[in-house]
């Protein structure tokens, strides 16, 4: 998933400057171990269900010097690297309602181990120079507000790699791999990329869809669903849910519905709209990277998804679970070729702009080696660097080594001899 891509990304960043050296620690094991690995980066299983994780938790911490703390999920990691008094960084990609905090780690991620009271603690606990809370968009730091002191959060843009993207469509031929997914050259293919789910509102996308073919006339649009998964019940349950709509407005012989794919920029290429309806969400990199691709979007205007996409510029934003305005604004893109066109020019820019990978990593490289340096000079280039960060001090007697995190639970960094 993004989270643990964006973990990914950063220690590709890291190993290569060979200034300090990483373990990861992770809940369960992932087809991603390998890519890890390849970077020198050993990868520990560590279950917050297991009996005793918080004691051993504390044990492995222990061996390092700081934190870097993936995920929301993270929160027991977080909170005993505050006891340890380790700094330690955590970048929160979740916007959980706080009054949902159980329901979201029980029911939707079902994470025993984890509940209300320990994401609060750590929260609640995180303080200036000790510590520091990330997160990728404004207004889902606005959303822990009172919950957390503002001067120990900063907001860092997640990145995407446009130099590689940019390399794929050179390589790669629009029309072949539009042939080699089953459409032709006159299909309209309307694209919805994401993990199928109720948040995420794949139940909006087929309803627009059937009035778009049904009533608009659409007749050569095609849909493209891209991210179901069958692990969790909720998840099966809701993906027939969407495939009902589909066959009820006569339009399921339009649609595909795909498994969950590591590589998919194949599926932005052949797009000509990408849909973001999310009715929860903070700043998907769905969005930058259709920007990326030139691709005009349409966007709910809920939390940080406004932060990256302005009305009738980039793309349009439309109320949450509004399946009419959803039709309405992808048949102007279809409708409208020019403005499709100059809509996707603008969102590259703002890409470019806005997520670029380069900026990302470097920021957080400059966090990573304040939290594995000492003195002065560290603490004033992080000042510098972080256009949000209101206040930084730093403390001499912090250790040169750092614990970081995996998808859910601590990666460990030491300083490279």
């Amino acid at each position: 998933n993004g989270a643990n891509i964006f973990v990914l990304i950063l220690l590709q960043h890291m190993t290569s400057l060979d200034r300090q050296a990483f373990e990861l620690y992770t809940p369960a094991e992932g087809p991603m171990r390998e890519d890890f690995e390849k970077l020198g980066v050993k990868v520990n299983i560590m279950k917050p269900s297991d009996p005793g994780y918080m004691v051993s938790l504390e044990e492995e911490l222990s061996n390092f010097g700081a934190v870097f703390a993936n995920t929301i999920m993270s929160a027991p990691v977080v909170r005993t690297a505050q006891k340890l008094g380790m700094p330690y960084t955590w970048v929160i990609h979740e916007a959980w309602p706080r009054e949902q905090f159980d329901w979201y780690a029980s029911k939707v991620f079902m994470q025993k181990g984890i509940d209300a009271g320990i994401i609060k603690e750590a929260f609640q606990s995180a303080e200036p120079g000790s510590g520091n809370v990330c997160f990728p968009a404004k207004i889902q730091m606005e959303l822990y507000d009172g919950l957390i002191n503002k001067a120990a959060c900063q907001v860092v843009y997640n990145g995407i790699p446009v130099a590689s993207i940019d390399q794929f469509q050179k390589e790669k031929n629009r029309k072949a791999i539009r042939a080699e997914l089953g459409y032709t050259d006159d299909d309209f293919l309307v694209l919805h990329l994401g993990t199928v789910c109720a948040r995420k509102c794949q139940h909006v996308t087929a309803q627009a869809f059937s009035k778009l073919v049904n009533e608009k006339g659409v007749k050569n649009a095609k849909l493209l669903i891209v991210g179901a998964r069958y692990i969790r019940q909720h998840e099966i349950d809701y993906i027939s849910k969407v495939k009902k709509i589909l066959k009820e407005g006569g339009v399921m012989n339009r649609a595909t519905i795909m498994d969950i794919h590591e590589h998919v920029l194949r599926f932005y290429l052949a797009a000509d709209v990408v849909l973001v309806p999310s009715k929860n969400e903070v700043l998907p990199l769905v969005i930058a990277e259709a920007q990326s691709f030139q691709r005009p979007l349409v966007v709910t205007n809920i939390d940080g998804l406004p932060e990256a996409v302005t009305d009738g510029q980039e793309g349009f934003l439309i109320p949450p679970e509004d399946s009419q305005a959803l039709a309405d604004a992808i048949d102007k893109f279809y409708k409208d070729s020019d403005l499709a066109v100059r809509t996707g020019a603008l969102g590259r820019v703002r890409a470019l702009h806005q997520f670029s990978h380069k900026a990302m990593t470097q920021k957080y490289e400059t966090i990573i080696d304040w939290m594995t340096a000492s003195g002065e000079e560290s603490v004033q280039r992080m000042v510098e660097e972080h256009e949000t960060a209101e206040e930084v001090s730093g403390d001499s007697s912090k250790k040169d080594s750092l614990a970081g995190v995996g998808s859910q639970v601590p990666a460990a960094l030491r300083q490279a001899s």
